[in-house]
């Protein structure tokens, strides 16, 4: 890292081979010049000027101010080229604390939801959206009602407005987990899609994610047939809360299944 450094510095302030060139020429005419005006030409003649250093001087300074006006444009380059360096590094690291600071946030915030998921994600030994499921269908009739919601045989029969409030009470909390976990896994995967992690990251993401919603049997929330049938039967009628929690679950399992999401089918098992 420190080599690279040097190198960048060294490209920033130093000469290229033909600037090199050209500044070794210019020394050497400084140099030799009062000799070449003075002893070789037969153009030029110095016996009325002044003193010798003035000669010298006057003979040298075009040249001398030549290289000093190079070395300063050469210098202010360089200074430009440094404070253009400076950005880009600072800009570059920037971007990699950014890029550690999303990494660390994803990674949180899919530990936490991964944790809260397999901490409520079953019910009577299946998902939370099997038992909605398996109560909700219930309903089409009582002796199936009966054997889900664990009534004896020699029950009275029961009307259809009791049995469907047995039911949404039955569900009322699963289908409120089930939302929460929906609504998090849906803002995590919009989190993944706007990050610049890698690409190997976001795939091993996509793939754990992906693992939950599997096991999630989410296949419910997305299968027409199963959403109208409760609609024909009304299953929710003035329930307000679980109609509301299973709306908004449906939208957010389309939601993240057209980010290209794999959802378990009811033929997966």
């Amino acid at each position: 890292m420190e080599n690279n450094k040097e190198k960048k510095i060294q490209r920033l302030i130093g000469f290229t081979r033909n600037e090199k060139i050209g500044l070794g020429a210019l020394l050497i005419l400084i140099a030799a010049s009062p000799i070449l005006f003075s002893q070789f030409s037969t153009y030029f003649s110095f016996e009325n000027t002044g003193e010798i250093g003035d000669t010298v001087g006057g003979i040298t300074a075009p040249f001398v101010n030549l290289l000093a006006a190079y070395l300063i444009y050469k210098s202010f380059t360089a200074q430009i080229r440094a404070n253009q360096q400076q950005r880009d590094d600072h800009k570059e690291q920037m971007e990699q604390l950014n890029k550690e600071h999303n990494f660390n946030y994803i990674t949180n915030l899919f530990s936490l939801i991964k944790d809260d998921y397999y901490a409520h994600n079953k019910i009577d030994s299946m998902s939370n959206l099997g038992y909605i499921y398996r109560r909700m269908i219930s309903i089409e009739s009582q002796p199936s009602f009966m054997a889900t919601n664990n009534y004896p045989k020699s029950s009275a029969p029961y009307s259809i407005d009791f049995m469907k409030s047995e039911i949404n009470a039955r569900i009322r909390d699963p289908i409120q987990i089930v939302k929460s976990q929906l609504l998090n896994i849906s803002v995590l995967t919009q989190e993944i899609k706007n990050s610049k992690l890698d690409k190997g990251i976001k795939h091993f993401y996509r793939t754990e994610i992906e693992k939950i919603l599997f096991d999630m049997d989410l296949w419910i929330l997305l299968n027409p047939a199963f959403t109208k049938r409760m609609e024909d039967l009304e299953i929710f009628g003035g329930f307000l809360s679980n109609s509301s929690g299973y709306s908004h679950s449906k939208l957010y399992a389309e939601t993240i299944s057209k980010m290209g999401y794999k959802i378990r089918t009811q033929l997966d098992g």
